[in-house]
């Protein structure tokens, strides 16, 4: 007996469930098209937000680009600045070499004269001196710094102050 009764309740189980598949909503035409506009009144609101927010997003990250290029570009000029004046230490020591070179082949040339002339290694040690004098003093009227004329000579800065306080004494001999 029980079976039956099951039979019965499933059926009018199913038969509602249909029913409200199959059920029509109710209403006016005027109530479902004033819900359609407030829903897309909604869904248009709702979409502007989202654009403000990827519009907001956008305008933050571009900021933050912006920021990255000019902190870039101040560190290149700060490099470039570096970078210049090193170059002008190299051109600065690159000259005091090229006139320390011409000035040792200098000192060559007139010790390979003398030698070819049969000269005593005691008087073109002389004539060396004098070359290196000659030098120290013509640096000296150009207004050079005695660490400069140092660096020039390729002598040592007591050598060159040695050879300006030699030649101040011996200035005074000769004045009195």
């Amino acid at each position: 007996m029980d079976q039956p009764v099951y039979l019965i309740a499933g059926a009018g189980i199913i038969i509602m469930i249909i029913a409200l598949f199959l059920k029509k909503p109710t209403g006016s035409k005027a109530f479902d098209a004033q819900t359609m506009l407030v829903q897309k009144q909604l869904d248009r609101a709702e979409m502007e937000k989202t654009l403000q927010r990827f519009v907001q997003q956008v305008k933050s990250e571009n900021e933050a680009v912006v920021a990255n290029v000019r902190n870039t570009k101040a560190a290149l000029h700060d490099d470039i600045d570096v970078l210049r004046e090193r170059l002008y230490t190299l051109e600065e020591k690159l000259e005091e070499m090229s006139q320390q070179i011409s000035l040792s082949r200098q000192q060559t040339t007139l010790a390979d004269e003398l030698h070819a002339q049969g000269g005593d290694p005691r008087t073109e040690d002389s004539l060396l001196l004098r070359e290196r004098f000659r030098r120290a003093f013509e640096l000296r009227q150009e207004g050079l710094h005695i660490d400069e004329i140092a660096k020039r000579l390729g002598a040592g800065r007591g050598e060159i102050e040695l050879i300006f306080s030699l030649s101040a004494q011996g200035e005074m001999r000769f004045d009195t």
